[in-house]
C-alpha cells in the first residue's frame, strides 16, 4: 500500500523492492477491476444497439454479471490500500495514541483474518468447480471456475493487503490505510 507523501511510515533496508511490487499489485488488480467496467459500459452499449436493431444476442447480460462481480472483487485491495473503505472512526478518533495504536492492530489482525478465511475458501471452490467441470446456469454454459476466478483473485489480494498492513504497523510504522478519514477528533 502505497505510503503517502510526509506519511510517518518507516521504509525498512531491503524492502523497498517488496513496497514497489506490492504497491504494483494492488494497482494492477485495481486498474483490472477498472478495465472491467469499462467492460460493462461497452456491453451495456451494445446490448442497447442491438436492441435497437431488433437483434437479440442472448448471454450479454450474464457477461456483465460476471464482469460486475470481477471488478467488485479485484477493486478490493486497491481500495482498502487507498484508504477508501468504509470505516468508522467516531470512537477510534477520541483513543489515546497507543490505546488507537492497539485498537489499529487490533482491527488489521480480526481484518487479515477474515480475509484470509474468505480467500482460502474462496480459491478451494474454484478448485472444486474446475475439478468437479461444473458449468454456469446462464443462456451460455461455460466453464464455472472462470467467473470464479477473480473473485478469489480478488480476496487473495485482499488478504495480502491486510497482512502488508498489519506487518507495517506491528513494526511501527502507520498504515496508509490509516491516512485518510482520520482528521476528525469530535
Amino acid at each position: 500500500m502505497m505510503a503517502p507523501q510526509g506519511s510517518d511510515a518507516q521504509v525498512r533496508p531491503g524492502s523497498t523492492d517488496l513496497r514497489r511490487a506490492l504497491d504494483a499489485f494492488y494497482r494492477m488488480a485495481g486498474a483490472l477491476a477498472g478495465v472491467f467496467l469499462i467492460g460493462i459500459a461497452a456491453l451495456v452499449v451494445f446490448q442497447i444497439l442491438t436492441r435497437l436493431l431488433g437483434v437479440f444476442v442472448r448471454g450479454i447480460d450474464q457477461f456483465i454479471c460476471d464482469f460486475l462481480a470481477a471488478s467488485l472483487f479485484l477493486a478490493l485491495a486497491y481500495t482498502f490500500g487507498s484508504g477508501g473503505h468504509i470505516r468508522i472512526t467516531l470512537v477510534v478518533g477520541r483513543l489515546g495514541p497507543r490505546l488507537r495504536r492497539l485498537c489499529e492492530i487490533l482491527t488489521l489482525g480480526l481484518g487479515t483474518a477474515v480475509a484470509a478465511y474468505f480467500a482460502w475458501h474462496a480459491i478451494g471452490m474454484v478448485w472444486d468447480s474446475y475439478r468437479f467441470g461444473d458449468l454456469t446456469t446462464g443462456m451460455i454454459a461455460m466453464p464455472l471456475w472462470i467467473p470464479q476466478i477473480s473473485m478469489a483473485v480478488g480476496l487473495v489480494a485482499l488478504a495480502l493487503a491486510f497482512v502488508d498492513a498489519l506487518i507495517v504497523a506491528l513494526c511501527g510504522g502507520r498504515p496508509s490505510v490509516f491516512d485518510r478519514g482520520d482528521d476528525y477528533r469530535g
